[in-house]
């Protein structure tokens, strides 16, 4: 993670300060999303972050026509390095099949995620307004300025501040999908995980902050480690660890 936020500094020194686009649909329209498509796909994901090879464009035809980063804003800036995209600890590996041959133990091509409170929504005012987080409310029901903050710009980390808000997270490769992670804002209802951090690191996940710094969280919690996709928190259960996330996702506007 400390490569890749470095990488989200440069761009925001490009862009009049914004942070690249985050809009959680993993769509993979040219310039709409900071990392397009889905994890689980293992051709696409490798596209997504390395640009194609001749299998992809065979596999890929409508998308090979453009230039991999009008999919991937933040490529231009790891100069061709695809393996800050994935955590060395993690232990998933993909089965595909390319050219009628089945390949087993392919590493995963991404294991970072980002904030789904941080970033740029793209389909409105020419990708300038900050993301909507719509799972902040753990609802999917959250708009920009509602309950919670969204940050557009690297100068918009007003609370809890760049120094206290994460942008990037090593996601567990059983929740992994797009390229966004959600997050319940501070005092939200309906506590639960939504998206799961890695547990990788003796059980601990990596994190990039907005100030540029990283920091690994050790859990403290048993049911951090997801073991089945789609898993639940039973209900009631004060998980220290998504409070933990939870104060440094965003802050109530206001406090």
């Amino acid at each position: 993670t400390n490569q890749m936020i470095k990488a989200f500094h440069l761009y925001a020194g490009d862009e009049d300060d914004y942070i690249p686009p985050n809009h959680d649909d993993g769509n993979s329209q040219p310039f709409r999303n900071w990392c397009s498509g889905q994890a689980g796909n293992p051709q696409l994901a490798r596209f997504m972050v390395s640009g194609p090879s001749p299998s992809d464009i065979a596999n890929y035809k409508e998308v090979s026509r453009y230039k991999p980063w009008q999919f991937n804003r933040i490529a231009p800036y790891l100069a061709g390095n695809v393996s800050v995209w994935r955590c060395p600890a993690d232990p998933s590996k993909y089965t595909v099949k390319e050219g009628g041959v089945t390949k087993k133990n392919i590493q995963r091509y991404r294991s970072i995620s980002m904030s789904q409170a941080v970033g740029t929504f793209p389909h409105s005012n020419k990708g300038k307004l900050a993301v909507h987080g719509p799972w902040l409310d753990g609802a999917h029901g959250h708009t920009r300025g509602k309950r919670w903050y969204t940050y557009p710009k690297m100068s918009s980390f007003n609370s809890p501040g760049a120094a206290g808000t994460y942008m990037l997270v090593d996601e567990n490769h059983q929740s992994i999908n797009d390229a966004g992670f959600a997050t319940l804002g501070p005092g939200a209802p309906n506590f639960r995980m939504i998206d799961w951090p890695a547990t990788y690191h003796n059980n601990a996940a990596g994190f990039a902050f907005a100030d540029g710094h990283s920091e690994i969280r050790k859990w403290q919690w048993s049911g951090t480690n997801l073991q089945t996709p789609g898993a639940a928190i039973i209900g009631g259960v004060r998980s220290p660890d998504i409070e933990w996330m939870q104060q440094r996702t965003s802050a109530l506007i206001g406090n």
